[in-house]
């Protein structure tokens, strides 16, 4: 089987990941509806219209399907996160820049993916470790914003310990706004609520 693996990719990287990237988007669709759990190989083979072979070709397991998709998306996240954020100035310009992207990123994540926003209760707890796992790679991004802010003067002076905690709250309440902005709201109503969210919370970091 490991020999198969690689020989695929060995005759065309760019075919073999095309194919493997199809796979985990038929897959999730599964997920969405059914659950990670109730969803089986033979469900995903069935849905991509390959033989139950070719799928090992790719994957080793339906947990490394699951996983090697978490990841990619993680990725992609992150990167758009980080390009929306970079060409912004300001600290308030660059936090609004990141919930905007992160919001607008989960919408179409959902959009593209399920009929009627319907998606299983069981999939959310399920990608719960990867939505925790890119906050946490957020957290970095969120922090330095808040320290070069306070470098620059435009947040009122504070410490480290400040700094971190003022970070873990940002965090948990994007968390939580998250859940009812992207399940409940389109793009075009979240830009107005996010604005209000930086002058709230900007009226306080103030000098």
């Amino acid at each position: 089987m490991a020999k198969t693996h690689r020989t695929s990719r060995e005759k065309g990287p760019e075919k073999y990941a095309k194919k493997e990237t199809l796979i985990m988007e038929e897959a999730m669709k599964l997920f969405f509806i059914y659950g990670f759990k109730k969803t089986t190989v033979d469900d995903i083979v069935n849905k991509t219209g390959m033989a139950k072979a070719s799928f090992y070709k790719y994957f080793d397991s339906k947990d490394d399907l699951f996983n090697k998709f978490l990841s990619m998306i993680e990725e992609t996240g992150i990167s758009r996160i980080k390009n929306a954020i970079k060409v912004k100035k300001t600290a308030k310009e660059k936090l609004k820049a990141l919930v905007m992207e992160q919001m607008k990123f989960f919408v179409e994540f959902f959009e593209t993916r399920t009929s009627n926003h319907y998606v299983n209760k069981n999939y959310l707890l399920e990608v719960e470790v990867s939505r925790n796992r890119f906050f946490d790679m957020q957290k970095c991004m969120i922090k330095k914003i808040f320290s070069d802010g306070v470098k620059a003067d435009e947040i009122k002076k504070m410490g480290e310990n400040e700094i971190e905690i003022l970070t873990d709250a940002f965090v948990i309440m994007t968390k939580a706004l998250e859940r009812l902005w992207v399940f409940e709201r389109k793009v075009c109503e979240i830009e107005p609520q996010v604005d209000f969210y930086m002058d709230i919370l900007f009226e306080g970091l103030g000098k």
